[in-house]
């Protein structure tokens, strides 16, 4: 049986500041195997699209676990380190 994930202190109030911009967001930080921690659903000038990101404190690196996900994964993934990075990304994101 898995344990209780850690999430990183700033996971909740990353999540949180994306739902209030319009993000859909999903906590995928219970899965582990290298998961990233939010699956994002999110509308740009070209439509619908979706990401993953990880959420890292300011100095926390990816666990050999993520880098393999991350070399596998094809499609858009992000890391946040402070909400700011989030919704910078967004707006960025909104832009496309």
């Amino acid at each position: 049986m898995r344990r209780k994930p850690r999430l990183d202190g700033n996971h909740h109030a990353i999540a949180e500041a994306l739902t209030q911009v319009g993000v859909s967001v999903c906590s995928l930080a219970a899965s582990g195997g290298g998961i990233p921690d939010l699956l994002l659903g999110y509308v740009t000038k070209s439509g619908p699209k979706a990401a993953v990101a990880e959420v890292k404190s300011p100095k926390g690196k990816l666990t050999d676990d993520q880098v393999k996900w991350r070399c596998w994964w094809t499609g858009p993934f992000v890391i946040f380190r402070t909400v700011e990075d989030a919704l910078g990304w967004y707006q960025r994101e909104r832009q496309q």
